[in-house]
């Protein structure tokens, strides 16, 4: 089974990982610095003898690298994006006039994000070509939809998603269409994308793109 549910893949290492880092140095240095005044003779003993800092020092380095620790983290979920799809009947689209099963990308975070990397996983119908268990580019799913009898911006169109791509936010996208007589040979479609948001952070979503649809449009849906 696909997993659906947005997901953070990596942090930013110099706004992340090093704030924890100086948080745990901080915490330990007053940790020191509170045994070494409390141990009694520990003044001519190693480690003890060590002058570091004294612990309103190391008080306030811990409450400081801790507070930019919330800090980042508030900020992270304030810009982290907000991943979705979705699709509808729409006219225009195809060149013939037919009426097209659209589907959408959508980023209803509070901030733009940026495309890292983007890939399908294809089910067509036992009927047509034998599916490749994988994860695949967007000339392969053209490739392989082709291979069906299909032909692109004629039966379909898949929007060519690249690394650097913007998404802005609370905007959405098309990423695809599909006429009835490329859904009869699609079973199923979802789009896999990484997106770097302003904190740096990377977020991986897998979106369904025929959740629900029309198989055979009669008529626009509402939007």
């Amino acid at each position: 089974m696909i997993e659906t549910q947005q997901r953070v893949v990596r942090r930013n290492r110099l706004f992340s990982s090093l704030i924890w880092a100086l948080v745990a140095v901080s915490a330990t240095v007053l940790v020191f610095a509170i045994v070494q005044k409390n141990l009694p003779g520990s003044a001519g003993h190693w480690p003890w003898k060590l002058q570091l800092l004294d612990i309103p020092t190391a008080t306030a380095a811990t409450l400081g690298t801790v507070g930019a620790a919330i800090a980042r983290a508030q900020y992270a979920r304030s810009v982290q994006p907000v991943l979705s799809s979705g699709g509808l009947v729409a006219e225009g689209l195809a060149p013939n006039g037919a009426r097209v099963w659209k589907c959408t990308v959508g980023n209803a975070g509070a901030a733009a994000v940026v495309v890292v990397e983007a890939s399908y996983w294809v089910e067509l119908v036992p009927s047509a070509a034998p599916t490749p268990r994988r994860w695949l580019t967007h000339d392969e799913v053209v490739a392989l939809l082709v291979s069906s009898g299909l032909s692109e911006h004629v039966d379909f169109s898949l929007t060519l998603v690249t690394p650097g791509a913007a998404y802005r936010a609370e905007s959405t996208y098309q990423v695809a269409w599909f006429t009835a007589r490329a859904m009869a040979v699609l079973a199923d479609l979802f789009f896999r994308i990484r997106v770097s948001d302003r904190a740096g952070d990377v977020h991986e979503r897998t979106l369904p793109l025929m959740k629900n649809p029309v198989r055979d449009p009669g008529g626009p849906s509402r939007t």
